[in-house]
C-alpha cells in the first residue's frame, strides 16, 4: 500500500489507499495515507461476511460502512485519475515519502540471518 500511496504523490494526487484485511470472517478496512513523513492507516470499517442465511441479516445491517467505503474510493479514484490524465508537478507529500524495505537502510537494520551476536536482534523470515 505505501507504493501506491509513493506513486500516487509524484503524479501529485494526494489520495488515501483502501486496503483489507481479512481474518477468518470478518474484514477490516484501511485507508492509508502519508502525513507528516509517516504512512498511516486509518481503521474505516469492520464487518462479518456471513457464512449462513440466519447471519445474513447483521450483514445487510453493515451497508452504511460498505457506503462509506465506496464514498472513499470513488473520492480517491476520481483524484487519482483525473492526475494520471492531466500530470503535474509530484504533490507537496512528495518530500515526506520514505524509502522501502528493499533498502540498504534496512537491510542493515533487519537481517534474514540468525547471528545473535549482532547489535539489532530484529529478523524476519522462516525458521527452519
Amino acid at each position: 500500500m505505501k507504493d501506491c500511496v509513493d506513486f500516487a504523490i509524484d503524479r501529485g494526487a494526494e489520495i488515501n489507499v483502501i486496503g483489507f484485511q481479512c481474518v477468518d470472517h470478518t474484514v477490516d478496512f484501511y485507508a492509508t495515507n502519508l502525513v507528516n513523513g509517516m504512512y498511516v492507516m486509518v481503521h474505516i470499517g469492520q464487518t462479518t461476511v456471513p457464512v449462513s442465511l440466519k447471519e445474513m441479516l447483521s450483514f445487510v445491517d453493515d451497508i452504511e460502512i460498505f457506503l462509506g467505503i465506496r464514498e472513499v474510493f470513488i473520492k480517491s479514484f476520481d483524484t487519482f485519475y483525473d492526475k494520471i490524465r492531466n500530470p503535474s508537478l509530484p504533490s507537496k507529500n512528495a518530500k515526506f515519502k520514505r524509502d522501502t524495505l528493499a533498502t540498504p537502510k534496512f537491510n542493515k537494520l533487519v537481517s534474514r540471518t540468525r547471528d545473535c551476536h549482532r547489535s539489532c536482534p530484529f529478523w524476519y523470515g522462516r525458521f527452519k
